[in-house]
């Protein structure tokens, strides 16, 4: 009888543990990574077109390169918006929930 309970017990912990894990994977990691990401694009890609001396194409490639580089690291996390209008259309389309559309627009606006 006591054994039961005890692996009772052990199952009820798991499924917490389960649960805290899902809710981190799947809200607050995206919501880190599109903050972190709004930032990192923001910051490099306006140093390299600042540091540019009238060069556009320069200024560009650097926004460009950072957006790749931030795609490949982090797209399998969040889709990585990092711009509120792409996170609109991506939500007018049906492929984000509303509150993560509302939270990831608040944390591109705050980076």
């Amino acid at each position: 009888m006591h054994r039961v309970r005890i692996f009772e017990n052990i199952r009820g912990s798991r499924d917490a543990q389960h649960k805290r894990e899902s809710l981190f994977i799947t809200i607050i990691r995206p919501i880190i990574v599109e903050l972190v990401g709004t930032f990192l694009l923001v910051t490099f890609g306006l140093w390299g077109a600042c540091s540019t001396s009238g060069n556009i194409i320069q200024g560009a490639f650097c926004f460009g390169c950072t957006l790749m580089v931030l795609l490949a690291s982090f797209g399998h996390i969040s889709g990585t918006h990092l711009n509120p209008c792409v996170t609109l259309g991506v939500f007018i389309a049906g492929e984000v929930r509303y509150y993560l559309a509302i939270i990831y627009v608040i944390m591109q606006i705050i980076a």
